[in-house]
């Protein structure tokens, strides 16, 4: 929700923080249909991750493929080197770039002129499947030196098992990054499809691999949802593995078989270790970063970024007007009251779900509030409700089912006479009597955060309305609303080619 090009199509991601200029540069897979493969890179620039100038376009053909998959950008040595997935009749396979301009990362001249790495037969498939991805998988290729010696993790599968399975990270190793000898997988858990983009880095003596995949071919659960998709990863107390994957492996995305936040990858910026991602839908744009934490036991986890949600308000809204109950169907809208000493809203519903709502019309805002589950089992906030339609988005917390909704408020049918709400994601979470729920819309994404922790980011269907009231919901029983908060957001300006009079960031 902080960058989304006018024309074509976003897909995955990358970033490197140069250390000359500590400008940010995002790198991205264009599309120009969803459909078809990507045929360009994009390259962007920004001081503080919030706003971007977009720069030159590098069609495919450049590189010399018709179509091309991910890559990274490394520097080693004095100079910045370029990775890129080459794709064509003949498969996919990884090619090394060296930039002419370092400083501006621009000028890519090939390090050599054939591909540094392809498939090998002795422990990867080289001939593909008739599923989805028609050639063998050789990918994504991440780059380290370690050890003085230069690691590339590919995404690959292994040739044998079961196809839900064979997904691995390929490893080749190499002296001066033009001969490359291919190794057996760093990492093959023998539980996904594939290993899509991955991304290693230590932190306080652990070892981390970031990869992805959906639960289109392979079904993933974990303890917090069922069929998931998105950024998984796996620990390790040394590079060479073994690998762990943890119990809670989503880093970022969605359950439910939604299809939401993708590719996270993370990057140092200051102090901060940030985890960055695109949103897969309804129209691909990159996330705003989520702060990346680690527990005691090494595990990850990610957590509001303060600094980038605060470089987003506009402003306060101050919600001048009345919260007045809005009566869903024939039931009671429940009893609403404010406590003004105490600063303080108490609800009680006790004829299903119902809400009130300020009246207020806001897009893009940030909302949050300290719910207080006093004799009530499921309460929450309203976003964007349109009180002609009689829908919006409600995130609410259950705390008999132990769970968060992301859920999408309509209008009362002939059995269902009051608010009535549909499932989009589910989290099975930890509620607490006193919980702090968080929730940041943008466009036509939405982050959710409970106690500031990560829950989902998910893109909202087209049928959201543009702009709407906000306010609090409440279901069978009673809750303490206090410490509510809403910020107005800078809307979402779309990013177009930087033309040469507009200058360009230092």
């Amino acid at each position: 929700m902080i960058y989304r090009p006018a024309e074509k199509f976003l897909w995955d991601t990358w970033v490197f923080v140069h250390p000359e200029t500590n400008l940010v540069h995002l790198f991205y897979l264009v599309r120009e249909d969803l459909r078809q493969p990507c045929r360009w890179i994009q390259h962007a620039v920004s001081q503080d991750w919030i706003d971007w100038q977009m720069l030159e376009e590098i069609p495919a053909s450049d590189f010399g493929f018709p179509a091309m998959g991910t890559g990274m950008i490394f520097k080693t040595r004095g100079e910045y080197y370029l990775t890129v997935t080459g794709a064509g009749s003949a498969g996919q396979s990884i090619w090394l770039f060296r930039a002419r301009n370092g400083r501006d990362l621009r000028g890519w001249q090939p390090v050599k002129t054939a591909a540094i790495i392809s498939p090998d037969e002795r422990w990867y498939e080289t001939n593909g499947m008739p599923l989805a991805v028609m050639t063998a998988h050789c990918r994504d290729a991440f780059i380290l030196e370690k050890d003085g010696a230069f690691h590339a993790l590919v995404t690959m599968r292994v040739r044998s098992g079961p196809q839900g399975g064979r997904g691995c990270v390929g490893q080749a190793i190499s002296s001066d990054l033009c001969q490359w000898e291919l190794r057996p997988p760093l990492f093959h858990p023998g539980s996904f499809y594939q290993a899509e983009v991955p991304d290693y880095f230590e932190w306080n003596g652990w070892h981390y691999l970031l990869f992805n995949d959906a639960s289109w071919f392979q079904r993933h659960d974990t303890p917090t949802r069922d069929s998931c998709s998105g950024t998984f990863y796996a620990l390790s107390d040394r590079f060479a593995g073994p690998y762990r994957i943890p119990e809670e492996a989503l880093l970022l995305g969605a359950g439910s078989l939604r299809f939401d936040g993708y590719v996270a990858r993370q990057v140092q910026w200051g102090e901060q270790r940030l985890l960055y991602f695109h949103h897969a839908r309804p129209r691909p744009a990159f996330g705003l970063p989520k702060q990346l934490c680690q527990a005691k036991n090494g595990e990850l986890f990610g957590s509001a970024w303060e600094e980038g949600i605060r470089a987003l308000r506009a402003g306060l809204s101050l919600l001048t007007g009345e919260l007045r109950p809005f009566r869903m169907g024939p039931v009671s809208a429940g009893d609403w009251t404010r406590n003004a000493a105490r600063e303080e809203i108490s609800a009680e519903c006790l004829n299903g779900g119902q809400h009130a709502l300020w009246p207020d019309l806001i897009r893009d805002l940030e909302m949050s509030a300290t719910i207080q589950l006093a004799a009530g089992w499921r309460a929450g906030l309203v976003v964007r409700f349109d009180p002609e339609q009689k829908t919006g988005l409600l995130v609410s917390v259950d705390r008999r089912r132990g769970q968060v909704c992301l859920e999408r408020i309509s209008e009362p049918s002939l059995h269902h006479p009051f608010c009535r709400t549909e499932p989009l994601d589910t989290a099975r979470w930890p509620v607490r009597a006193v919980v702090r729920l968080r929730v940041v819309v943008r466009s036509e994404y939405v982050d959710v955060y409970l106690e500031d922790r990560w829950v989902f980011s998910a893109g909202l269907e087209p049928a959201s309305p543009g702009s709407g009231q906000v306010g609090l919901f409440v279901s069978d029983g009673r809750a303490i609303f206090r410490e509510i908060q809403t910020f107005v957001l800078a809307p979402l300006v779309e990013a177009r080619l930087l033309s040469p009079s507009d200058g360009e960031l230092g």
